[in-house]
């Protein structure tokens, strides 16, 4: 329940201006930046194995997925057919969902 809530924070905190930035720079160069934002996220525990830089990239992690959630639905709208716009959106919340029920048994796996 804690970092359900946690989640839930963030993403209030992050997505109002996320969105702003968004209208300024584009959607596509918003979900890049997100992209970017995960990639380094990912690869920090890489460079330096710490208490610290692994709640600096589960934080970024965290940024780079709410970027990604507040940008890429606008952005399906620009790509996705309107009689399709529905179920593809579905679709991605699905898998989102699946990833995120898998993620802790990779990261148990890999951890081991």
């Amino acid at each position: 329940v804690g970092s359900e809530m946690c989640i839930r924070d963030r993403f209030l905190l992050l997505s109002i201006p996320a969105a702003l930035v968004m209208n300024r720079i584009g959607r596509k160069k918003m979900v890049q930046a997100s992209n970017l934002i995960t990639i380094v996220g990912m690869l920090i525990p890489f460079i330096d194995y710490n208490l610290a830089t692994c709640m600096a990239a589960f934080a970024l992690l965290g940024i780079g997925n709410t970027l990604l959630q507040v940008s890429l639905n606008p952005l399906l709208t620009n790509v996705v057919r309107p009689e399709t716009l529905t179920s593809s959106l579905t679709a991605g919340q699905v898998v989102k969902a699946v990833s995120s029920f898998c993620g802790p048994f990779i990261a148990a796996f890999a951890a081991r």
